[in-house]
């Protein structure tokens, strides 16, 4: 659909981030601002962030791949809006807006954007990002200025603009399941190895991750995202490692036990009081016990209900919210 002509404006990115550089690489990374105006049709100008997977919100609810060459995603980006609208898009302006930020990807638990507001310490870098086990961090990349070097290369600190690549350990012929999974492992590529079976070999997605889609890494950079409905057709290939990035909607919530063990579990929005007393693993003393929840919501009703109940019929569950409390006695 080639009616879409994006001119790249370069007067909001840092000067670490030039313009000669984005219209080298023309790539767009989490945490993105990406502005697009058009005088001639303002219904379609819009401002929106690439989110953690590389997708962008467009005005009428779609989700368009914002990570790639200009090419691309203007082709994309022209043929949704045509879509939604039901006719030809004009020629439309973009900027990118890449404000004190720089971004981690491959085998780390908080991959994406990072916001900072001076040059950071790696070692400090590495400790927020929490690697997987399976992360080579002696492998670490750094890319400054569209050029790759060894991490040891920053000077000690990252500044606005870098990129910084972890990947999985060389494993042969074996697939690194990593990010927002039960449990994080290596499995042998075997024939026929589908994204699906992976994922039961590792228990599952974790409760704070992504059941939407997931990322393909090759030597820690995001080569792929596979979409969910894909997750049983999609073999792995030599080579690849498999990362299950955070659902965009995160929260925390505490579980304690009578006797005063209390643990803190991360859940996406929609997760249910029973999935969360499954993966704690908190039980009653003696017996079926009671459970109870103290809203840190106000406008959320409390909440008390038989342990057994709640494991055993839907309609005893309820939604949790975030800073909720659960207490089993």
């Amino acid at each position: 659909m080639g009616s879409i002509f994006p001119l790249l404006l370069a007067g909001t990115l840092q000067a670490s981030v030039s313009a000669e550089e984005i219209r080298a690489t023309i790539q767009l990374s989490p945490g993105d601002v990406l502005t697009v105006h058009s005088l001639v049709q303002p219904k379609i100008s819009f401002q929106g962030v690439v989110n953690r997977a590389g997708f962008l919100r467009t005005p009428g609810g779609s989700q368009v791949k914002a990570i790639g060459n200009a090419e691309d995603v203007a082709s994309d980006l022209a043929s949704m809006l045509e879509r939604e609208r039901g006719s030809i898009v004009k020629p439309i302006r973009w900027k990118v807006s890449r404000r004190q930020s720089f971004r981690v990807e491959g085998a780390v638990r908080w991959g994406g954007s990072i916001r900072i507001g001076s040059p950071l310490p790696i070692s400090e870098v590495l400790l927020a990002v929490l690697p997987d086990g399976f992360a080579d961090v002696s492998s670490a990349s750094l890319v400054r200025g569209g050029v790759s070097a060894p991490l040891d290369s920053a000077g000690g600190k990252v500044r606005t603009g870098d990129r910084i690549v972890v990947p999985t350990r060389d494993e042969g012929t074996n697939v690194a399941v990593v990010g927002a999974v039960v449990k994080p492992s290596s499995i042998a590529l075997e024939s026929g190895l589908s994204i699906q079976s992976c994922l039961d070999k590792v228990g599952g997605i974790a409760l704070h991750g992504s059941l939407d889609q997931i990322e393909i890494l090759t030597r820690g950079s995001v080569t792929e995202i596979v979409k969910a409905d894909q997750y049983a057709k999609r073999i792995m290939r030599r080579g690849e490692s498999l990362r299950v990035p955070r659902a965009e909607n995160v929260f925390s919530v505490t579980v304690a036990s009578f006797a005063g063990v209390s643990q803190v579990v991360e859940v996406r929005d929609g997760t249910k009081l029973s999935e969360v007393l499954k993966v704690s693993g908190v039980k009653p003393a003696l017996g079926d016990g009671s459970v109870s929840i103290r809203r840190m919501n106000r406008n959320m009703p409390a909440y008390r209900g038989r342990f057994s109940e709640i494991l055993s019929n839907p309609l005893s569950d309820v939604f949790l919210s975030k800073g909720d409390a659960i207490l089993v006695e």
